[in-house]
């Protein structure tokens, strides 16, 4: 037997495993979400808090129009939930702005990646019309073929009466 596989080797990673514990294994991931399906859930996220909040406000007017000790720490206890429920808020709402940019900029990627594509495919249009024609020298021998047709036509012309 080698020296890893020797029965106190076993045994020790035994008691180490016990000790310790086995290592974590990661759970098994799904896709990830889309962006749009991330924003819509803050969205819904960012109205139940705003009813909450709207729900704290109206706690609040009715603590305050009844006089008493204990409606003032209850409303004390309402503009504490409503300051968090704010801050909640204010936090989900920033983390809205940085998935709302992300997918924009996936847009403007998406945007310039079509952009280059279309401008690939006119270049090979560009090349392949430039090809049909020829050369600088096919159309320059067809502009020299030109002008003396039209002095052929021109010698026709004076000899006709």
């Amino acid at each position: 037997m080698s020296a890893s596989t020797s029965p106190s080797s076993i045994a020790l990673a035994l008691a180490m495993k016990r000790l310790f514990g086995a290592p974590k294994q990661a759970p098994p991931t799904g896709p990830a979400p889309s962006l749009q399906d991330t924003s819509s859930r803050i969205d819904s996220r960012v109205t139940d808090l705003e009813k909450k909040i709207a729900k704290c406000d109206e706690d609040l007017r009715r603590y305050v129009a009844a006089k008493g000790g204990q409606q003032k720490q209850l409303a004390l206890q309402c503009l504490k939930r409503k300051r968090m429920y704010e801050q909640q808020r204010d936090q989900i709402l920033g983390t809205q702005f940085n998935v709302d940019s992300l997918a924009g900029a996936q847009e403007q990627a998406e945007i310039n990646m079509m952009t280059v594509e279309a401008m690939k495919a006119g270049h090979q249009d560009l090349k392949e019309r430039y090809s049909q024609m020829g050369g600088a020298m096919d159309i320059e021998q067809l502009m020299d073929n030109m002008a003396d047709l039209n002095d052929e036509i021109s010698d026709i012309n004076e000899v006709l009466p």
